[in-house]
């Protein structure tokens, strides 16, 4: 019993690694690609679903270093003012509105 359970671990595990590959590529390609705000936010919500994802599935062994990096760099907050992080008060809002609904 034992045996399949960890079988099925490794499956999924290989599953979720396998299709997160392409979005973590895609954080190393546009690392320094200049963005507009809309597209901040949705690149920081991205990165924090995958390190969601790596973090609950103990998964970050199995990432290369040329990954890890991109996608640490894309959950920094640059602050637009002295006073202001817009990219975190834009993620708010967004996920706000996506729980009213």
């Amino acid at each position: 019993m034992k045996v399949s359970t960890i079988s099925k671990d490794g499956i999924f595990l290989q599953f979720l690694l396998e299709y997160l590959t392409p979005r973590l590529t895609i954080f190393r390609e546009q690392q320094k690609a200049i963005l507009d705000e809309d597209e901040k936010v949705l690149r920081l919500a991205s990165a924090l679903a995958i390190v969601h994802l790596i973090v609950k599935y103990k998964m970050w062994s199995c990432l290369e270093h040329d990954f890890i990096t991109p996608l640490c760099h894309a959950l920094l907050l640059k602050p637009s003012s002295p006073t202001s992080l817009d990219s975190y008060v834009r993620l708010k809002e967004h996920y706000d509105q996506k729980m009213l609904k």
